[in-house]
């Protein structure tokens, strides 16, 4: 057991030890260990009642458990960490807010849009004094998600310029965070219907040769979503091919499940709607119980017409599986209306909210010469 007696530089070289056995481990894709290595820290910081580095190890372990497909275990576990910051007092300013941040990740994943767009905002106001560049960072790329799932493209191309400011400004940013913005710049263009700048800005970042597992996943997955929108489901499904049969990728269940969706998307776009809705199928069994939403939905009209298929062949299914199932699918098919419930409009339809048409180059320039600012949204009347 760790002695929280220890000396404060004694204590804090000894902490460094779990946090850089579990970055390792993450970056091998082996994430049980991973988050078993995050969690010591935690215990660590608790037992020498180290708020700093409690609070820091927990959002590792709730990044981690996300990633694993963990959604409830990670929900849980933010809330009941920030319960009880509340009631010690802890004001949740800088890296304590960046717990909430990591809250409001899952919570879009869930389509908890509205109270992951409220805690986030919240939670921003409390970091621009806070000299951390990657807590920023993160924070700013966790906004431009909900944004983009809201379909504000407008706020969240302000979101990237703030993010990207941020990138080139501090040099302390790691290339782990720089290329997650690099990352979400690519999607964030395919989303507003702008393949050409999506696919010029894929062909620059060398997809696929990342040493860290995780990095090198999101580097595939963000090139065949880019070769899909191209019209090219051949070189997509090509591209998806090795992670699709890696056996080790069960770890990372959030990764896995956006390379079975696309890789369903790229089958059916070649005509293979039998083996697409099969590969469907496997991703909606594996995600249901964790209520994973934006991993479909964003994906946009190939998507809402592969699970209205999966559900006709459903249809005749009296079994409790196939009843959780068609439950489900029907969930996800409510999320794509747009409808006041979920909050969200369909993104994947290339409008911003508001807007008739996707933006066009210019308007994202102009965006992108704004005011750095944080683009505001009226919530819905309760």
């Amino acid at each position: 057991m760790f002695d929280a007696r220890a000396a404060p530089f004694d204590f804090g070289a000894r902490s460094i030890i779990p946090f850089t056995t579990g970055t390792a481990y993450r970056g091998q894709g082996q994430y049980e260990k991973a988050a078993e290595a995050f969690e010591r820290e935690v215990q660590m910081g608790e037992e020498a009642g180290d708020s700093f580095i409690w609070v820091n190890a927990l959002v590792e372990v709730v990044n981690t458990r996300r990633v694993q497909g963990k959604l409830r275990q990670a929900n849980e576990t933010c809330r009941r960490a920030l319960s009880r910051m509340a009631e010690r007092g802890m004001y949740p300013f800088g890296s304590f807010a960046k717990l909430e941040a990591a809250l409001c990740e899952v919570l879009r994943e869930q389509n908890e849009l509205d109270e992951a767009w409220r805690r986030v905002t919240e939670a921003m106001t409390h970091m621009p004094s806070w000299n951390m560049p990657v807590d920023q960072l993160f924070a700013h790329l966790v906004l431009m998600h909900i944004q983009e799932s809201q379909g504000d493209f407008a706020g969240a191309f302000e979101t990237l310029r703030a993010a990207k400011n941020l990138q080139a400004t501090y040099s302390t940013a790691t290339s782990v965070m720089s290329r997650a913005v690099d990352l979400d710049e690519i999607r964030l263009y395919l989303a507003s219907g702008d393949v050409a700048t999506a696919a010029r800005l894929m062909d620059g970042i060398q997809p696929g040769a990342s040493r860290l597992v995780f990095l090198r996943e999101q580097e595939v997955n963000m090139l065949a979503r880019v070769r899909l929108a191209q019209g090219k489901p051949d070189e997509a499904v090509r591209a998806l091919d090795s992670l699709v049969k890696d056996a080790g990728a069960a770890e990372r269940l959030t990764i896995r499940l956006e390379t079975l969706t696309l890789q369903a998307c790229a089958l059916d776009t070649q005509g293979n709607r039998e083996a697409a809705v099969a590969l469907l199928m496997k991703a909606l069994a594996l995600a249901e119980p964790e209520g994973f939403v934006r991993v479909f939905v964003d994906e946009g009209e190939a998507m809402r017409s592969l699970l209205s298929a999966a559900a006709h062949r459903l249809s005749p299914a009296a079994d409790q599986a196939s009843i959780t199932l068609k439950a489900y699918i029907a969930k996800l098919l409510n999320v794509f209306s747009g409808s006041p419930a979920t909050g969200a409009v369909p993104h994947s339809q290339g409008k911003a909210a508001g807007l008739v048409e996707p933006l066009t180059s210019r308007e994202v320039q102009v965006f992108s010469s704004s005011p750095l600012v944080i683009r505001t949204k009226r919530l819905p009347a309760s």
